[in-house]
């Protein structure tokens, strides 16, 4: 072999040996910035999670089980509140019934605010000459005297007025007001899951479309009132009378439920996977 061969082979073992030498020190450089990465960000990464475990069991208080049976009470409160609302209208309006309406579950010391579904300076105009009305009416009716209530109604002008009559002032509770100030408070928090933001906003706009129900089912259930008013069986929560209508209305909150039960579910899959990855 000749020396030029001999030294080919030594500069090609030499490279050889520097490429390996690179290679290697490159993969251990590597594999200990990847363990000092892990070992430094682990705690952050902890202290996160326990920071998240604590807004989720925050959710859970309020999606879960008994949570979500606060949650169907608070609506049931604000339908009973304005159900009581309509039927002292319709109790002014067609019978011989003072009504204290200072002492009726609709006081301002059971209620947070009124919301009257008016969009309009002109609706509003409106709407107050549809109360004035019916003040008059009321007014005129007391002036009248009646016989036989369950024989008697008031004249044919009453009744076409409550035909026409749109229950708008929509009472809410405190009690749901702190709860919707609960689920946006938890809502604010950057350390969620992009997830379950969507879902607690779906529910948000859930709940305020069975607000705006409650409207709704009122006003369809008016033209549905009974000729006779006996005010026991409007009073309590659980009169036929209220009973009928929280029927109904119970039927529009399965939507609720299920967005509460993936909020559940979604805490309790992440929860796991969580677990899996220690």
């Amino acid at each position: 072999m000749s020396k030029e061969e001999i030294e080919f082979i030594i500069n090609i073992s030499n490279k050889l040996l520097q490429n390996i030498f690179f290679i290697v020190g490159s993969i251990i450089t590597i594999l200990t910035y990847i363990n000092a990465k892990q070992t430094i960000l682990q705690p952050i990464k902890t202290e996160v999670f326990k920071l998240q475990v604590n807004k989720f069991e925050s959710i859970l208080d309020i999606f879960d089980t008994q949570g979500y049976l606060k949650i169907t009470k608070c609506f049931k409160n604000i339908l009973f509140i304005n159900a009581c609302s309509l039927y002292d209208d319709y109790a002014e309006l067609f019978f011989n019934i003072e009504v204290n309406r200072n002492t009726r579950p609709y006081t301002k010391e059971n209620i947070k605010k009124t919301i009257c579904n008016i969009y309009s300076m002109e609706d509003m105009e409106k709407y107050k000459q549809f109360r004035n009305k019916f003040n008059d009416l009321v007014s005129m009716k007391k002036n009248i005297q009646i016989g036989n209530l369950k024989e008697e109604l008031i004249y044919a002008n009453n009744l076409n007025f409550w035909m026409n009559y749109n229950y708008r002032e929509l009472k809410i509770t405190t009690e749901y007001m702190e709860l919707l100030k609960k689920i946006i408070d938890v809502k604010s928090s950057p350390l969620l899951p992009k997830e379950i933001l969507v879902l607690i906003e779906e529910f948000i706009e859930a709940i305020n479309k069975k607000l705006n129900l409650v409207v709704e089912t009122l006003n369809q259930h008016s033209k549905e009132l009974p000729n006779d008013y006996f005010i026991e069986e409007i009073v309590g929560e659980r009169s036929s009378i209220f009973l009928g209508i929280e029927i109904k209305y119970n039927k529009e909150l399965k939507e609720l439920e299920l967005i509460a039960n993936k909020i559940v579910q979604y805490i309790r899959n992440y929860w796991l996977v969580e677990k899996i990855n220690k």
